[in-house]
């Protein structure tokens, strides 16, 4: 029997049947993100109609020591075969930049492996998306992105 997405227990995919076992929920896992960010993506794209798309000026970022603050940690040691950052900031940052653009905060990936050229500030900790927000509006809406 096939495990429902939502159910990601302690015992994890591992104990249910091994490496191929721990494979086929990575790839599940990451078909779910892809196609929950493609709808995203579609959905704001606005077919014709352009109802409901919110474009809200992006948060500022760390500028500001009053932001709402989040993270994020990216799973990748769970599932070491998935393009985590390609599927975060998609073809040309589109992905990312259409994420900022309808919650209105600012998403940044940081940590280990974020940062080609090693400019990342905090390269000791594990791979995160930092969410960083005005408002809790902002907030809730980057979330559940």
């Amino acid at each position: 029997g096939e495990q429902p997405p939502a159910a990601a227990s302690s015992s994890g995919p591992a104990a249910a049947g091994g490496m191929d076992a721990m494979i086929a929920a990575a790839k599940r896992k990451a078909e779910e993100i892809a196609k929950r960010l493609s709808m995203q993506v579609n959905n704001r794209a606005g077919g014709g109609g352009g109802g409901g798309m919110m474009n809200l000026p992006v948060s500022s970022g760390a500028m500001h020591g009053d932001k709402k603050r989040k993270q994020i940690n990216i799973p990748v040691h769970d599932f070491p075969d998935i393009n985590f950052l390609g599927l975060l900031i998609g073809p040309g940052g589109k992905t990312i930049k259409d994420m900022q653009q309808q919650s209105g905060a600012k998403f940044m990936i940081r940590g280990k492996g974020s940062s080609k050229d090693g400019n990342d500030d905090c390269p000791d900790q594990p791979l995160h998306v930092l969410i960083i927000a005005d408002t809790d509006d902002q907030m809730q809406r980057a979330s559940q992105m």
